[in-house]
């Protein structure tokens, strides 16, 4: 009797004993089972200013704190076009990593003026993939005018007549959104292998205004999300790409919303017209902040460049200082 007891008892301590221990150990054992998180289904390689998409992960829903930020925009939006400080403003952001997107009329159509060097720079790079080494090609830029008129003109123009890579002119032609770079690129390519960089992301019909393209501010951001995916080229140019943006030299809009130093590669771009007191300007890049990276694009149309860049610079420090409290 006495040993039956016994027995019941230690058989009863290695019951409690094993289901205790399973308790403990269940989440450690089945921890290797459990999907990765959106933000870790990423390539983890030693880049600065990518990185690499292995698996798309759909976009979360906006938190309170997102609609908080939304509702901040929107209201600062709906302020600068009632003192007319703009006529239209388009915003667009993105938290790169684990989404999830704003988007303030981001339907209205503008015309992208020097946007456009961004994808004529990713159509280059596309083809030196398939022909390596042909960015090293010299090149002399002939004594020509260009048509492009410039507000905000280059820091240090490019030299006619004087050889480049063709590497260094697409340096040039981001770095100071020259326009001589750029007129001889854009006549020194296929034009198929241009549009087709437009098809490939998305963008089918980009539309015409007054004999020039245009477009949305979502239809921009493509441009910077797919290089910060790396889904598009290849991971080296992905991020000699965003390196070269990074050394955008216009200061007036995202930039002096952020802290001095802070990282951007973005792209801006202006419109003046002789016949019209109309200006478009516009800055979309990816800031790079120590919380997360996130994109960020506002295209405005209005009659004054300073508070088009004034109305830029404030929509970009809004943004920054909402992702310094995470």
């Amino acid at each position: 009797m006495h040993l039956s007891i016994k027995y019941i008892g230690i058989c009863l301590f290695f019951l409690i004993f094993g289901l205790t221990l399973g308790y403990f150990l269940e989440p450690i054992l089945n921890k290797v089972d459990e999907p990765p998180s959106a933000s870790d289904v990423r390539l983890k390689e030693n880049y600065q200013f990518i990185n690499p998409l292995l698996e798309c992960a759909p976009d979360l829903k906006k938190s309170t704190q997102v609609k908080y930020l939304e509702n901040k925009l929107k209201d600062y939006v709906a302020q600068q076009l009632g003192k007319k400080e703009a006529s239209h403003i388009s915003v667009y952001y993105r938290d790169l990593n684990n989404g999830p997107t704003i988007g303030i009329n981001e339907k209205e159509p503008f015309v992208p003026a020097s946007l456009v060097k961004l994808p004529l720079m990713i159509a280059y790079f596309k083809i030196s993939e398939e022909m390596p080494g042909i960015l090293n090609t010299k090149v002399k830029i002939p004594k020509t005018e260009t048509n492009l008129q410039q507000n905000y003109e280059p820091n240090i123009p490019t030299i006619m007549d004087r050889e480049y890579t063709l590497f260094e002119l697409i340096e040039r032609m981001i770095e100071y959104s020259d326009n001589v770079p750029f007129d001889f690129l854009a006549s020194h390519i296929d034009p198929q292998k241009y549009i087709k960089i437009y098809n490939d992301f998305g963008i089918s019909n980009i539309g015409t205004d007054k004999g020039e393209n245009i477009l949305t501010v979502k239809d921009y951001s493509a441009f910077f999300r797919i290089l910060y995916n790396s889904s598009y080229l290849n991971e080296e140019q992905s991020e000699q790409a965003l390196g070269i943006l990074t050394k955008t030299t216009f200061k007036d809009g995202l930039v002096a919303g952020v802290p001095e130093g802070t990282i951007i590669a973005h792209k801006f771009g202006e419109r003046g017209y002789q016949n019209s007191a109309e200006k478009q300007l516009h800055d979309c890049g990816i800031v790079y902040h120590q919380n997360g990276p996130y994109l960020l694009c506002v295209m405005t149309r209005g009659t004054d460049f300073q508070k088009l860049s004034s109305t830029i610079k404030e929509v970009s420090n809004e943004v920054y200082s909402f992702i310094s409290l995470k």
